[in-house]
C-alpha cells in the first residue's frame, strides 16, 4: 500500500456514498500507517504473559508483526524460560531481543546477549516440521570462549567427542584428564574449536595445547555419530611427539622434512620414490644395513658357474649423464663408471639366462597420466545441495620404461667371480709346483 494505490481507490469509489468513501480512505491510511510502524515490547507482559509463563514458544506465539520485543531474563526469576545453556549445564541470564516480521508472522529471529557470547534462534511456522525451531545456535564471538568444567565433562560422559555445539572452548589440564578420548590425556591445558559442517552434518573439532610451540590435533565426527581418529597437524617448527605419525598416502612433501627417525608404516612394503620418478642423491653418514638374516631366506645355494661365467662378459663403462650434461654442460657434467643394465641383460641372455631372475637387474614401466586441472566442490546458493564433487589436481606424465640395476649385487657378482678366478689360479698353481 502506497499513495499511489490510495489516490487510485479514491478514484474506484467516486460512485460511493460520502461516508462510505471517507471510511474506506481512512482504513487504508491507517493501514498504510501501521505497516510503517514498528511496536516495541519490554515486558513479558506486554505479550500477555506471565514470568513463569515465559517460554520462547509462548513469545513465538504471541508476537505481533512489525514488533521488537527486548528485556531481560533472569534464571532464578524466569524458571521456564529455555535460554540458552552452557556445556556444564548452567542456565544464562541474559538480554532477549526478538524480531516479529513485517511480512509474516510465520517467521520470527531472536537474539540472546550474555558476557560469555551471543546466540541467535529462528522460528519458521511455514516450514518443514524438522525446521520449525532452529533452537540457540552460539554466534561466535572473537576473543570469548567457554571455560570447561568438572560439570561440563559429566555432561559430556567424559568424552569430548560429544561436544558438537559450535563454538570456543577453554579446556583446562585438571578438566582435559577427566575425558577418556583427548590424544593427550592430562597434558595441560587446551582450546578446543568446534565447527559445523552445514550441507554435510558433521562436526570438526580442533584442539590445541597451550604453549608456543602449538601442537594441535583435528578430528571429524560424522553425522551418523562415528567419530575419526585425532589426527595431528603439522606446524613448521614445531616438534611432534615420539607416537605422532604423518601419513602422505596420495600427497606430496616438498621443500626440506627434518625428522630424528623416519619409519615405513608397515616393513618390507613401502619404497622411496618409484622407477618413474626418482631421487637424485642420498647422502649418509653410514653405508646402508640390509637384512642378511638366514631366517628371512630360502634356497641359500652357491653361486652358479654359468652365472659367473655370463656375469665376466659384462663390461664396466665410464658415461655422462644426459640430464647432468642438460643441467651443467658437457663439459662441467662429471663422468661416472658402473655397468649398463642392457649390457647384462645382452650377455644373459647369450648364455641362456634370464638376468631379470636375479636381483642385479630391474625393469619397469608405466601407462601415461592424463593432467587434471583442480576444481572446487559446487552447492546450490539456494539450497546448499551438492552439484558437483571437489576434483583433485593430477600431474600429467607420459609413458615410459627404465632399465635399472643394483650395484651392491653386481659388485657381490664381481667379488665371487674374482674369488673363482683367484682360487682356479692358486689350483693351477698348486698343481704345476706339486709336479
Amino acid at each position: 500500500m502506497n499513495l499511489h494505490t490510495i489516490d487510485a481507490n479514491i478514484l474506484d469509489m467516486q460512485g460511493l456514498p460520502l461516508d462510505l468513501r471517507i471510511n474506506k480512505m481512512l482504513s487504508d491510511i491507517n493501514r498504510l500507517y501501521q505497516r510503517g510502524q514498528v511496536i516495541l515490547l519490554t515486558k513479558f507482559a506486554d505479550l500477555g504473559l506471565a514470568d513463569t509463563e515465559a517460554t520462547m514458544a509462548n513469545v513465538f506465539a504471541r508476537m505481533p508483526n512489525n514488533t521488537i520485543f527486548m528485556t531481560e531474563v533472569y534464571r532464578g526469576v524466569h524458571t521456564n524460560f529455555d535460554m540458552p545453556t552452557l556445556i556444564n549445564g548452567a542456565r544464562l541470564s541474559g538480554r532477549l531481543i526478538v524480531y516479529g516480521s513485517s511480512e509474516s508472522s510465520n517467521k520470527l529471529t531472536a537474539y540472546f546477549q550474555q558476557e560469555t557470547g551471543l546466540w541467535t534462534r529462528h522460528l519458521n511456522k511455514g516450514a518443514a516440521t524438522n525446521y520449525t525451531d532452529t533452537g540457540w545456535h552460539k554466534i561466535e564471538v572473537h576473543g570469548l570462549q567457554e571455560d570447561l568444567t568438572t560439570s561440563s565433562v559429566t555432561n559430556l560422559e567424559n568424552k569430548l567427542s560429544n561436544l558438537k555445539t559450535p563454538g570456543i572452548y577453554y579446556i583446562a589440564g585438571s578438566i582435559m584428564s577427566q575425558f577418556t578420548d583427548v590424544p593427550t590425556t592430562g597434558s595441560g591445558a587446551s582450546l578446543c574449536e568446534v565447527t559445523y559442517i552445514h550441507h554435510l552434518a558433521d562436526t570438526i573439532q580442533t584442539l590445541r595445547t597451550n604453549g608456543v610451540a602449538q601442537t594441535g590435533w583435528r578430528r571429524q565426527i560424522s553425522n551418523n555419530g562415528t567419530v575419526g581418529e585425532w589426527k595431528q597437524e603439522f606446524v613448521s617448527g614445531s616438534p611432534m611427539n615420539s607416537s605422532s605419525t604423518i601419513s602422505f598416502a596420495g600427497g606430496t612433501v616438498s621443500g626440506t622434512l627434518t625428522t630424528r627417525t623416519l619409519q615405513p608404516e608397515k616393513t618390507a612394503t613401502h619404497n622411496i620414490g618409484y622407477a618413474s620418478l626418482t631421487y637424485n642423491n642420498a647422502y649418509f653418514q653410514n653405508a646402508p644395513t640390509v637384512v642378511s638374516d638366514a631366517n628371512h631366506k630360502l634356497f641359500i645355494n652357491d653361486i652358479p658357474d654359468e652365472v659367473l661365467d655370463a656375469w665376466s662378459k659384462v663390461n664396466y663403462r665410464q658415461w655422462k649423464m644426459k640430464a647432468a650434461v642438460a643441467e651443467k654442460g658437457e663439459e662441467e657434467s662429471r663422468l661416472h663408471v658402473g655397468v649398463i643394465a642392457q649390457d647384462i641383460k645382452e650377455k644373459f641372455e647369450s648364455a641362456g639366462l634370464d638376468a631379470t631372475k636375479y636381483g642385479i637387474l630391474i625393469y619397469d614401466s608405466w601407462e601415461a597420466i592424463e593432467a587434471v586441472e583442480y576444481k572446487p566442490a559446487v552447492y546450490d546458493p539456494d539450497t546448499n545441495e551438492l552439484i558437483s564433487e571437489e576434483v583433485q589436481a593430477v600431474e600429467g606424465r607420459e609413458a615410459g620404461e627404465i632399465w635399472m640395476v643394483r650395484m651392491e649385487e653386481c659388485l657381490a657378482l664381481e667379488a665371487a667371480l674374482m674369488r673363482r678366478t683367484t682360487k682356479r689360479l692358486e689350483d693351477r698353481m698348486a698343481a704345476l709346483e706339486g709336479k
